[in-house]
């Protein structure tokens, strides 16, 4: 990835694409209020892959939130409501 996502869609769709099967099928069967469990393992990898501690104000901006951490809970439940759906 040259250049990181502009927009929660965007982060959204790199990390289903990159997803393993077996991860998805994790991701489906967990329950929405237990998303935060994630928070330091999956939530970190997202705020490095990101960049959002060191500059991608425009992810930041688009999340409608005002901390890396917020922005990275955002994008997590994209992703997961997305499995949802599915």
């Amino acid at each position: 990835m040259d250049t990181p996502p502009k927009t929660v869609k965007e982060a959204a769709v790199i990390l289903l694409y990159e997803m393993s099967g077996r991860d998805k099928l994790v991701l489906r069967n967990t329950s929405k209020e237990d998303l935060i469990l994630a928070h330091l393992s999956w939530g970190a990898e997202i705020r490095n892959k990101f960049c959002l501690g060191s500059g991608n104000d425009e992810l930041i901006k688009d999340a409608k939130v005002d901390h890396p951490d917020s922005v990275s809970a955002v994008i997590m439940e994209v992703v997961w409501e997305e499995l949802q759906a599915q």
